[in-house]
């Protein structure tokens, strides 16, 4: 009864399976739920297959670029603990060097193009990796994700066993040493890939791909829905080529770079509109709608690709970038550093134990503090100047001048030579900014009474 059972699950299995494969037959076709979980829930309709190749979607590509743009915008480099347990930047570094030039055909931007390319459709991005005579990687080159797929034993015992490369009608098997891949958590339907962030969103993406496809067909035929011609007088109508007659003549004259041309009829027609306008379906809004669902499992606000936003203004813009990158981009490019750092680090010459790769972020503009905010903050923490002359000049550019590097407390001033203990004493009250000003009183009442420098 068991063995029935199993084997009457099995061609259930097999025969809920998407025939199509990782690319459903076509480049950057979807396969996300692919296996027991053929459609969406709550319709019997594909929108998987009639979302098409999803690099297409122009919410979707504009995405992809987004993250393009500003992936390299923190350069790779490798951290390693240091003797106080603090960890420091090593420069030059084999990983980082093999990711700046991961191949002969092109450079860190493309390989990462592809990869993130395939992450956001697929869920899965993988890399060849180019050996040397001793197994060392020295080179990387981005595969489709449609030409690859994981390769594991039917009867469970490993996990994984390598890669089946699908090239000119041929399957090659690579290694699990020969293939890097990117994985986004686990699909239910196959725990062997990842799962693309936009699988939930298909009909969100249907929606758009619908509303500019009326939006063009509109524009391409008459600027105004589809029209039915008939006799003015129903008891008589139109002889048959008198109606191909008429509708060529009414496409000729009103689609096209024709269209607003005037037209005279010799019959009495009755024009009418089957269908509604572009304002009684609201199109523009329509329009708008499935956008900011397309972007959300991305994390992405319309306003940074300049698309339809309901919260587009300049005042939150910079907010809604600093806000993208550190709840986007950063925990992003932390899953590919994990994943590179235990599939790759090892493999490398000169690699020591607690080497890992991460970002430097300190160069990220919308990650700085505002200037402003920032100096402001500083200085009512320590009360008075933290900034030596010579300090502000490199700032902008302009050389050192003499007695440039003192640093004297707030409103202070120059002081004058040998007054070393004063000068040590206002640096300390530099820290109270009352207590520096109480003591520029005494200094001075102490000269006009002649006394000099007080002691």
């Amino acid at each position: 009864m068991i063995a029935q059972f199993q084997a009457t699950l099995q061609r259930g299995w097999k025969a809920f399976r998407w025939q199509g494969g990782s690319g459903g037959g076509y480049p950057g076709a979807p396969s996300w739920f692919g296996g027991v979980f053929p459609l969406l829930p709550g319709t019997r309709y594909d929108f998987r297959r009639e979302a098409g190749p999803l690099h297409l979607s122009g919410p979707v590509l504009a995405a992809i670029q987004w993250l393009c743009r500003t992936w390299t915008e923190a350069p790779s480099v490798v951290y390693r603990p240091g003797a106080a347990g603090e960890e420091e930047i090593i420069r030059p570094h084999p990983l980082t060097d093999l990711l700046a030039r991961p191949n002969r055909y092109y450079d860190a931007s493309v390989l990462w193009m592809g990869t993130l390319l395939s992450w956001v459709t697929e869920g899965n991005a993988y890399w060849y990796i180019e050996q040397s005579a001793a197994k060392v990687p020295v080179g990387l080159v981005y595969i489709p994700h449609y030409r690859i797929e994981p390769a594991w034993p039917k009867d469970g015992s490993a996990y994984r066993i390598g890669y089946n490369y699908r090239v000119d009608g041929q399957t090659i098997r690579y290694g699990l040493d020969e293939i890097l891949h990117f994985q986004n958590g686990q699909d239910p339907a196959n725990e062997h890939k990842g799962i693309s962030p936009l699988a939930a969103e298909l009909r969100s993406i249907c929606t758009d791909n619908e509303a500019q496809t009326y939006m063009a067909s509109l524009l391409r035929n008459m600027g105004i829905p589809g029209v039915v011609i008939g006799p003015k007088d129903a008891g008589q109508p139109l002889p048959p080529n008198i109606a191909e007659q008429t509708k060529a003549l009414f496409r000729e004259r009103f689609t096209g770079d024709n269209r607003g041309e005037p037209l005279v009829m010799s019959l009495p027609i009755d024009v009418q509109n089957p269908g509604f306008s572009p304002e009684q379906l609201a199109l523009d809004k329509m329009a708008r709608l499935p956008i900011p669902r397309i972007l959300a499992p991305l994390g992405i606000d319309p306003m940074l690709l300049g698309l339809p936003s309901d919260t587009k203004t300049y005042a939150n813009m910079e907010q809604a970038r600093e806000q993208t990158y550190e709840q986007v981009l950063i925990p992003l490019q932390g899953v590919f550093d994990s994943q590179l750092t235990m599939q790759l680090m090892e493999r490398l010459p000169g690699v020591r134990p607690g080497d890992r790769l991460g970002r430097d972020y300190t160069k990220v503009r919308c990650l700085q503090d505002d200037q402003d905010k920032l100096h402001a903050r500083l200085t009512r923490a320590v009360g008075g100047p933290w900034l030596t002359r010579n300090e502000a000049r490199a700032q902008v550019g302009l050389a050192p001048v003499e007695a440039g590097d003192e640093l004297y407390p707030h409103g202070a001033g120059s002081l004058p030579p040998g007054a070393g203990e004063d000068r040590n004493l206002l640096r300390a009250a530099g820290l109270r900014p009352e207590i520096a000003a109480r003591w520029r009183q005494r200094r001075a009442l102490a000269e006009r009474n002649g006394m000099g420098r007080e002691e």
